[in-house]
């Protein structure tokens, strides 16, 4: 979704989006923008735009948090490739980018694809843990992620309140703090840090769960997480699986 959000940004006057997915083999050593494709069979996903182009003096750095070819005042946070470097880099994968300016861009994405394994014939398929209708507070300044956010946490089994002005949010939860049994909060917002708002929330009820959600960790953000009293850092994007995992982890401990 980031790369095509870029593409579309990059065609501000309308153009042509193309998005492909094939299985390709690789016989040789490849050495792309962002990492090295061994020889093997791999996943490819490419993205290509019409779009104003890249000169090759920026095909590596813009990768870079906040780095951003946007004038001053449009949306964007400038993480979003980074988001995307941090995804592909963590499973193994590699990015080449290739950009013609004025003709369009090219984004491919490769994964090394693997085969499942085998299902046992007496296995028992797993069974999700689940929540049990638990309130949850979701706060994000972009609502297009709140919006995911509340999905994925509906999914699992927990009422999501979403919010994406953190100052209506500790609002709603000064009114009724028993309201919300957990927290999950982006870092950063242009009005109030997440470590800020978790913070303040423990300053009105300091036994609820809370959960931080970024794209860009560093040291520093752990270190304010563990002052704001924050239990679990997870990076962007939210993913279902981990979710599910940090807050059964969550309400575990509470009882």
């Amino acid at each position: 979704m980031n790369l095509c959000t870029n593409a579309v940004r990059a065609m501000p006057r309308g153009g042509e989006l193309t998005v492909r997915v094939e299985s390709t083999q690789v016989d040789k050593p490849r050495d792309l923008t962002l990492g090295r494709l061994q020889p093997g069979c791999w996943l490819h996903l490419s993205i290509q735009d019409t779009g104003i182009g890249l000169g090759t003096e920026n095909l590596h750095s813009i990768f870079d948090p906040f780095y951003t070819s946007r004038a001053v005042g449009e949306e964007g946070s400038g993480i979003g490739l980074t988001v995307v470097r941090n995804i592909v880099s963590s499973m193994g994968g590699a990015i080449e980018v290739q950009s013609t300016p004025g003709v369009g861009t090219t984004m491919s994405v490769y994964w090394p694809l693997l085969q499942p394994p085998a299902a046992s014939a007496d296995a028992q398929p797993a069974t999700p843990e689940t929540g049990e209708g638990q309130a949850i507070l979701i706060v994000d300044d972009e609502p297009e992620l709140v919006r995911l956010a509340e999905e994925i946490v509906a999914s699992l089994g927990y009422e999501a309140i979403g919010f994406s002005d953190p100052t209506t949010a500790i609002e709603s939860f000064r009114r009724a703090p028993a309201r919300f049994d957990a927290v999950i909060t982006d870092e950063r917002m242009p009005v109030l840090h997440g470590t800020i708002l978790a913070g303040m929330i423990h300053e009105l009820r300091a036994d609820i769960p809370i959960l931080l959600v970024t794209g860009h960790r560093e040291r520093q953000t752990d270190a304010r997480a563990l002052r704001a009293g924050i239990i679990e850092i997870l990076d962007k994007p939210l993913r279902a699986g981990a979710l599910r995992a940090a807050l059964g982890r969550a309400f575990a401990a509470a009882h």
